[in-house]
């Protein structure tokens, strides 16, 4: 089967987890913004938690089913709907063939992940299917959607959800459960406005008021930011004496202060090194609380230990595998 698409929205790319194994060579990780997001979406129609997923950014698209499948739909609020019925976000649901998904402008938050059954049938490149638009390799033809492409889905298994199958049946377009995994989940776990960090390796070359600043001060996402970097608006942020920092690694989540003072958190796109002092790395846990952050929105930093952030992370971990095992009992009825 395909999915047609009559528009594209604004940025609709394929995107898994990411690439990894070649940052040696200069090829980011890149991978899906909203991690929890996408896996939540694909747990929900039984795909490996790595499978492709559509990531949507600000704007959604209409894409046409030209046979059954079954999606689920998580992150942002897309208001989707299916021939004006509004189509229930965070949970399973089965769509007749011929049947036209709308998704508008973003009502909460900033990205949604689009799975569905089988999975999205695109070439690996270096091992993911992630779509990485500098270099036009990954995804559907290397870019984001436009008007016209047909993307093509791998045939899934026909026994999933048996009861979602006899409503179907009966249902004008779709058919879906009363039930739904948390709505929203990275939107609502935490205060999405405070993003928890730990101390960057140069944080104590700053000055003392830039680290008060740092985690005291608002900062807004200014409106250049991208899937490579979130450049932040507010105080400026100073070394307590000039020098140069000798490239290092970095990573989804670290906070570089170029020259000009002005923070730049580093997203899913980050390239493999930087040279900037390093004032902070946002924990993993609150990274899709942040991919979640429009440019216009504002957010504060709140200091935390590696050890809060690594059971910050082994917590969610386990409320995952729950879901994981919940969600597999469910597919069988």
């Amino acid at each position: 089967m395909t999915l047609r698409v009559h528009r594209a929205g604004i940025l609709s790319t394929l995107q898994d987890r990411g690439r990894y194994g070649y940052q040696r060579y200069g090829m980011p990780v890149g991978g899906v913004m909203d991690e929890h997001s996408h896996r939540l979406a694909n747990l929900l129609v039984r795909n490996a938690e790595d499978d492709a997923t559509l990531e949507l950014t600000l704007a959604g698209p209409r894409l046409e089913f030209t046979d059954s499948a079954l999606i689920a739909i998580c992150g942002g609020d897309f208001a989707p709907t299916i021939g004006g019925q509004e189509v229930p976000a965070s949970r399973p649901v089965l769509v007749r063939a011929g049947s036209v998904l709308d998704l508008a402008v973003c009502r909460l938050g900033c990205r949604a992940y689009l799975a569905i059954a089988g999975g999205f049938d695109v070439p690996a490149v270096m091992g993911s299917k992630s779509t990485y638009l500098p270099a036009g390799i990954g995804g559907f033809k290397g870019r984001a959607l436009r008007r016209g492409d047909e993307l093509p889905v791998q045939r899934a298994s026909a026994d999933l959800y048996p009861a979602l199958h006899r409503a179907l049946q009966s249902a004008e377009a779709f058919a879906c459960p009363k039930w739904s995994v948390h709505a929203n989940a990275a939107l609502m776990a935490h205060d999405h406005h405070r993003i928890r960090f730990i101390q960057g390796r140069h944080f104590g070359l700053f000055s003392e008021s830039s680290r008060a600043q740092f985690v005291s001060a608002e900062f807004r996402i200014a409106a250049n930011s991208d899937r490579m970097g979130y450049r932040l608006e507010g105080p400026t942020l100073a070394l307590a004496q000039p020098g140069d920092i000798l490239p290092e690694a970095v990573t989804f989540g670290s906070v570089q202060v170029p020259p000009d003072g002005k923070p730049i958190v580093l997203m899913a796109n980050r390239q493999t090194t930087g040279g900037y002092p390093l004032i902070g790395e946002v924990a993993s846990v609150d990274l899709p609380l942040l991919a979640q952050l429009p440019p216009g929105d504002t957010l504060r930093f709140e200091p935390i230990t590696l050890e809060q952030s690594q059971e910050l992370y082994l917590q969610r971990e386990r409320e995952m595998a729950l879901m994981r095992e919940a969600l597999r009992d469910r597919a069988k009825q």
